[in-house]
């Protein structure tokens, strides 16, 4: 899957409110690297000093644990999206997000980075979460497009 921060999706809007430049323009955000959940595992191991474990969730175990207020009717799509989301890859690459900021985007290890040092409120010190796969792997995706990949 290809991710993005928001951070520099804001810098992007910020562009396209304040000039002409992007005018009457569509943008597929990305930034670089195509991480299924263990990528994403070893660079939150990587940031944290530690070992961080990956979890699969089905989706019914998911919708069960997130109490999705959502019938069976509802449901349905949203678990078709996902189940084509596992099996297919949306990719994309960074270039369009260069070019508009002008510099390299921000990566995810940096994110990671950048969290491993905040307190959290009621440790005190850096967080130690543990990485839970939601069935989107929906957590920092590709703005418009959200992209995928299959591990």
């Amino acid at each position: 899957m290809t991710r993005v921060d928001y951070r520099d999706v804001v810098e992007v809007a910020a562009v396209a409110l304040t000039e002409d430049r992007l005018l009457h323009g569509t943008f597929e955000l990305c930034a670089v690297g195509d991480l299924n959940r263990h990528d994403v595992a070893a660079l939150m191991s990587h940031a944290l000093g530690r070992t961080v474990a990956v979890a699969a969730l089905s989706f019914d175990a998911w919708t069960r644990q997130v109490k999705v207020s959502h019938d069976q009717d509802q449901l349905a799509p949203l678990k078709s999206m996902y189940d084509w989301y596992d099996a297919h890859e949306l990719l994309g690459n960074a270039l369009t997000l260069r070019a508009v900021l002008g510099r390299e985007p921000r990566t995810l290890l940096s994110y990671f980075q950048e969290l491993a040092k905040q307190p959290t409120p009621d440790q005190g010190h850096s967080s130690t979460r543990a990485i839970e796969r939601h069935p989107c792997r929906s957590s920092s995706n590709a703005a418009t497009i959200c992209n995928r990949s299959a591990d």
